[in-house]
């Protein structure tokens, strides 16, 4: 199955706090948003609608980031999703790990501001 390119952003992370956030500041953009807890729901999530742009945590229950990323490459359909990894993973290990796994933008939670990340998906969807 083929989809059209979306605009529509998936929050894969299990902070509801954090997740919150991001949907409340992209829905002020007018971004249509969905959020997933973790790796699986966020897998059936794309067996629904393929986003523009995944937002990921790499530390979550059930699935975590690196074994949805195993996941994402396996689909070709999912190709040309673009992924931004927003986790507190900092270490080099652990980003090159996921850049093994697919090509992703790679961010730390701690280093980086809520415009910017904001900032960075509007370009990915434009």
């Amino acid at each position: 199955m083929i989809y059209p390119m979306s605009k529509k952003v998936l929050i894969v992370e299990d902070d509801k706090f954090l997740s919150d956030i991001y949907q409340n500041q992209l829905q002020k953009e007018g971004i249509e948003t969905q959020v997933a807890v973790d790796g699986k729901e966020a897998l059936a999530f794309l067996q629904k609608e393929k986003p523009g742009v995944i937002i990921l945590d790499m530390i979550m229950p059930r699935m975590n980031g690196f074994d949805f990323l195993e996941a994402l490459r396996k689909n070709n359909e999912w190709n040309d999703v673009s992924v931004i990894v927003l986790t507190n993973l900092g270490q080099e290990g652990d980003k090159a790990r996921c850049h093994e796994l697919r090509e992703c933008t790679y961010l730390v939670k701690t280093e980086v501001e809520i415009d910017q990340v904001i900032k960075l998906i509007k370009e990915k969807i434009s």
